[in-house]
C-alpha cells in the first residue's frame, strides 16, 4: 500500500473517506484514535494527525 496518498479518487474523499464512516473507517479511527500503538487506522490520516499535533506542540512552545 502506498502510504503516501489515498486511493484512486473514485473510491477515496477527503469528506467521504470510503464511504463506510464509522468504526469501520480507517481515516476515521485516525481522527478519534488517542493512543500511542493505534489498530487498523489509515496510516496516511494518522500521519497527517501526528505531524499536526508536533507542529501544534511546536507552536505553543514558541509562544510562551
Amino acid at each position: 500500500m502506498d502510504t503516501t496518498k489515498h486511493p484512486d479518487p473514485d473510491t477515496w474523499t477527503e469528506n467521504n473517506h470510503y464511504g463506510l464512516c464509522g468504526q469501520s473507517c480507517p481515516c476515521c479511527r485516525a481522527i478519534v484514535e488517542e493512543g500511542n500503538d493505534p489498530f487498523g487506522v489509515c496510516p496516511i490520516c494518522w500521519d497527517k494527525k501526528m505531524k499536526s499535533k508536533t507542529k501544534s506542540k511546536s507552536k505553543s512552545k514558541a509562544e510562551n
